[in-house]
């Protein structure tokens, strides 16, 4: 479940989802994010930033480090 850039929006919902019914830590997210999109690979600064947010609400802080 990816755009063609998957980095920003998509990638933030998608990793949510993950995290949330999945079980996936914070840095498995990420690592998979960086096999989808074009020359840039890391999310972006809001996408990012908000991912982790959520993350801390659903996790302890030591989760959610990359």
């Amino acid at each position: 479940m990816h755009c063609s850039a998957g980095m920003d929006r998509t990638g933030l919902v998608a990793g949510a989802y993950k995290m949330k019914y999945l079980g996936w830590s914070m840095k498995e997210v990420l690592k998979e994010n960086a096999g989808f999109g074009g020359p840039r690979k890391e999310m972006f600064f809001n996408a990012l930033n908000g991912l982790k947010w959520y993350c801390l609400s659903i996790r302890p802080r030591d989760q959610c480090l990359f």
